[in-house]
């Protein structure tokens, strides 16, 4: 062969080796389940890149077979094509031919091999980076014909390889299972990308978390639960009525301790337009409006109350502990503020986290743990799921009932009490320490 037909032999390896290298390459970084997005959509060559990723053994095989022929190749008629020229130019400047024929068998595998890793490896794999379901479609019809030629062969080193791994005890097969961690990563990176608004973003993640928060995290605790007691004159329960205009209204018998049931707004009002006393009556409470709420443990979390709200058809339900106590109210609203996560503001002050400056914040001491890790970036904290609410949290730190005016510094964010409410934190002014420079 003269050295134009070799060159032209060099060149149809460099393209047979990019195009062994970006259809592994291509297929082995595939999305799975964009290939599958594709497949729904009548693509039937992602179908057989998805059946090739099942079957990896096969799709390695093939793909080594042909690059390891064509590295042998390139070795072999390279060196019958470069080597001679680039010998002669070493002894036109003076060298001798025992000494120009090393020098240029070394300069003649450089040039091969930096032509190979150019054209054969690089460039195919960075276009396979930016697109591989895409690329992987185009490739797979050659790379199957490829794979059908030599299926003699490719069984045979496809089961060898199978069994030696086998016998040191090593998997032959990845386990495709998406953790939470992956799924919050992707959607991080479609917030980063632009495909998620931010506040769509925000969303999905609380979303997410539902089910590590705890029902205590959103409900309105006991002491705070504003309810009408059975033995309440007319102008008591107006009162309540105009102070606290709640759609519903818990029904108890003197206490908390005592209850009853709820009653909705509309019913009570509806007495008091028609001039009629309204007193409640003990024996026709359901006449009344009374109705029978439903009960939930302490120890469940978010995701399993909407689960609970969806298969009694209620949107109110009184939470009690392990000792038969009630301890708060939780509503469908106080789940749904959970999922919006719009608890950060500059001038709401009904808002459980109220920011100052850029540096200090302050929260109530009823806000979620899970919401102020966001606000301070925190990831896992000490003894977690012993506490729901930063009382708790600050509580556990200190060891104590704060007072008012005692700090408290925790990863790098200094905790100051500035209201106590009886034995709980009512407020906390969070600052952030300026770093040293």
């Amino acid at each position: 062969m003269n050295n134009t037909e070799i060159m032209f032999l060099i060149v149809v390896l460099v393209w047979l080796n990019a195009f062994f290298s970006v259809a592994e390459f291509s297929i082995a970084i595939s999305r799975k389940i964009k290939l599958k997005q594709l497949s729904s959509e009548g693509n039937k060559k992602a179908d057989l890149v998805l059946s090739l990723r099942d079957n990896p053994s096969k799709f390695i095989t093939v793909i080594q077979i042909g690059l390891n022929v064509i590295a042998i190749l390139s070795g072999i008629f390279g060196e019958q094509s470069f080597v001679p020229v680039i010998s002669e130019k070493l002894q036109m400047i003076g060298l001798t031919q025992n000494v120009a024929d090393p020098f240029a068998l070394v300069i003649s595998v450089m040039v091969i091999t930096a032509i190979f890793i150019l054209f054969g490896e690089l460039i195919p794999k960075k276009v396979a980076f930016a697109n591989p379901e895409r690329i992987a479609c185009i490739t797979i019809i050659p790379l199957m014909f490829v794979l059908k030629v030599l299926k003699p062969f490719v069984d045979v080193l496809s089961f060898s390889a199978d069994k030696i791994i086998q016998l040191m005890g090593l998997p032959t097969k990845r386990e495709d299972q998406i953790t939470f961690d992956e799924v919050s990563a992707v959607i991080t990176e479609g917030a980063e990308s632009g495909i998620l608004e931010k506040n769509e973003h925000k969303i999905i993640q609380n979303v997410l978390s539902l089910t590590d928060r705890n029902i205590i995290s959103a409900m309105t605790l006991k002491n705070d639960i504003v309810y009408l007691d059975l033995n309440e004159s007319q102008d008591q329960i107006e009162e309540k009525l105009l102070k606290h205009p709640h759609s519903r209204f818990i029904l108890c018998d003197s206490s908390l301790d005592n209850l009853l049931g709820y009653i909705d707004s509309r019913d009570i009002l509806k007495t008091i337009l028609s001039k009629r006393q309204m007193a409640f009556n003990r024996d026709k409470l359901k006449e009344q409006g009374l109705k029978s709420i439903l009960t939930l443990p302490d120890s469940i979390s978010l995701l399993e109350v909407l689960d609970k709200f969806r298969e009694t058809r209620q949107d109110i339900a009184c939470v009690f502990n392990e000792f038969g106590m009630l301890v708060g109210l939780i509503t469908i609203n106080d789940v749904l503020a959970t999922l919006m996560g719009n608890v950060v503001t500059n001038i709401d002050d009904i808002n459980l986290i109220v920011k100052r400056d850029d540096n200090s914040w302050l929260i109530d001491g009823t806000a979620s743990i899970e919401e102020v890790k966001k606000l301070f970036g925190w990831e896992d904290l000490e003894n977690e799921g012993s506490y729901e609410t930063l009382n708790g949290f600050l509580m556990y730190k200190m060891k104590c009932i704060p007072k008012k005016a005692q700090k408290i510094e925790i990863n790098n964010i200094v905790f100051e009490i500035v209201d106590v409410d009886g034995y709980r934190i009512d407020e906390v002014m969070a600052t952030k320490k300026e770093e040293s420079k």
